[in-house]
């Protein structure tokens, strides 16, 4: 009996390591923390920052087409991050996303295109230097509404992208769930 049990013991570890997802960076093909939730899109991946938070305000994640690096590293108490792709493929999309808590008329969404990213009220806003020098021949970025203390950024910075490509963009937005009321 003792053996039958440590055989199904066995076999449901065995199971659940072949069960791991893949496709993403370290398996993850969804996300499921910081009060937000998504599938990451099928051939994507998915990078946690591990970039240090300032004042409310940090970075949660990276979602590209292509391979990328670590966004940052310590050396002597001292963390130096950039973007984790140095320079985008033809066709590539990198999406980083910004979190930042805010209290009153900090936490208003500006002037600019009404949208939505999940359902969230959502403004469209020209993204600056969230780019940097990657390859881009687009960006654009969305300021969105998530709770009256919270405002998240989603940038999103492309080569030529194709308009399948753009429209599994569109579709992530359209399905991300948020899990503050």
């Amino acid at each position: 009996m003792r053996l039958a049990a440590a055989l199904v013991g066995g076999l449901a570890i065995v199971l659940s390591a072949c069960a791991t997802p893949t496709g993403s960076r370290g398996g993850l093909e969804r996300w499921d923390r910081d009060g937000v939730r998504f599938d990451v899109p099928a051939g994507w991946e998915l990078l946690a920052s591990t970039a240090a938070g300032s004042g409310g305000s940090r970075r949660l994640l990276y979602l590209a087409t292509q391979p990328m690096s670590d966004d940052c590293t310590t050396a002597a108490y001292a963390q130096t991050c950039s973007l984790p792709i140095d320079q985008l493929e033809p066709g590539g999309v990198l999406v980083w996303w910004h979190t930042t808590t805010c209290a009153g008329p900090a936490c208003s969404l500006p002037d600019g295109d009404l949208t939505q990213i999940g359902g969230r009220a959502a403004v469209a806003i020209p993204p600056a230097e969230g780019c940097g020098q990657i390859g881009q021949t687009d960006a654009s970025a969305y300021l969105v509404s998530v709770s009256p203390q919270r405002l998240d950024t989603i940038v999103v910075c492309s080569r030529d992208a194709s308009t399948a490509t753009l429209r599994t963009l569109r579709a992530f937005l359209d399905a991300v769930e948020w899990r503050t009321p």
